[in-house]
């Protein structure tokens, strides 16, 4: 993306080295509710959103794996000291992975992905999403918009660097993010004291606005045992045993371990990466650094 210019459109398309063939056209496309929505799935989904839009086609990515998924902490990069403790449980005869076991602070980091915007998912993985018309737009105005084409360098920071809004920062969440300044309000009020004077009383005082998650977290019930499933499916586990789970499962609880995993920041980040493209995220993720074939390392 780039400022339009004075000067034909396709002069312009050529400064910018694409290629123009004969018989390029101009089409004027009215833009309603529906094409925005077709847009905003197609940048994420599409490798060429625009082109699908107009020519109503469709020209989806190719699946992300393996070391695409890992997102690597630049060295001299501050790391946050918190950890997060997770259980893999793995059938020990074929060496698959079945599930995690997971404790509240995980679980309420999942779930605070949900708040995330998309400017500060780039912001947080460098610009390298692999979405990627999300991160050629992100660089569009870290590298390719001059800044006096922005009204402010406000609203510039909103886009690279956006904060969430008050009150949605949870006390488990491990990234370096920041909140918005809770707004305060002040409330007045004033009434008719009906007498001999009608004397008209005024009074105001601070409101203070309540925290929509409760004591700083998104999960009301603490110290309990969920299930994750590879694809990111939070399941509340009512019991701390896993046995129910595996008997539906029909594999007997002497053929299942448990890998104890810790998550810190750069894991964190992997996950986020790779819950925008891929439909095993914690799998891809977390399970190679841990999970070995049988014999192997064996001599």
């Amino acid at each position: 993306m780039a400022p339009n210019v004075p000067g034909s459109v396709i002069q312009t398309l050529v400064n910018l080295g694409i290629t123009i063939s004969k018989g390029a056209e101009l089409r004027t496309v009215t833009v309603g509710f529906n094409e925005i929505m077709e847009l905003l799935k197609g940048s994420l989904l599409s490798k060429t959103p625009l082109t699908d839009l107009i020519l109503h086609q469709t020209n989806e990515m190719a699946s992300v794996r393996g070391n695409d998924l890992h997102h690597r902490i630049k060295q001299g990069s501050k790391s946050n000291s918190k950890r997060m403790i997770v259980k893999a449980v793995v059938q020990i005869s074929t060496n698959e992975f079945l599930f995690y076991k997971a404790g509240t602070d995980f679980i309420d980091f999942l779930f605070s992905l949900l708040t995330i915007p998309l400017g500060a998912v780039e912001y947080l993985l460098d610009g390298n999403t692999s979405l990627r018309n999300i991160d050629n737009l992100y660089r569009s105005i870290t590298e390719l918009i001059d800044e006096k084409y922005m009204t402010s360098q406000c609203t510039r920071n909103r886009l690279i660097k956006p904060e969430l809004p008050p009150k949605y920062l949870s006390k488990y969440q491990i990234f370096p993010l920041t909140e918005q300044t809770t707004p305060s309000i002040y409330y007045f009020e004033s009434h008719t004291v009906t007498g001999s004077s009608n004397t008209c009383v005024e009074k105001g005082y601070w409101m203070c606005v309540k925290d929509p998650k409760g004591e700083g977290c998104y999960i009301k019930v603490q110290n309990q045992m969920y299930i994750v499933l590879p694809h990111l499916m939070v399941i509340d586990c009512i019991s701390s045993s896993i046995g129910p789970i595996l008997e539906q499962l029909k594999i007997p609880s002497c053929d299942v371990k448990e890998l104890e995993i810790e998550i810190g920041l750069e894991e964190a980040l992997s996950i986020l990466k790779a819950s925008l493209v891929s439909d095993s995220a914690l799998v891809d993720v977390l399970i190679p650094q841990v999970l070995k074939e049988p014999g192997e390392g064996k001599k």
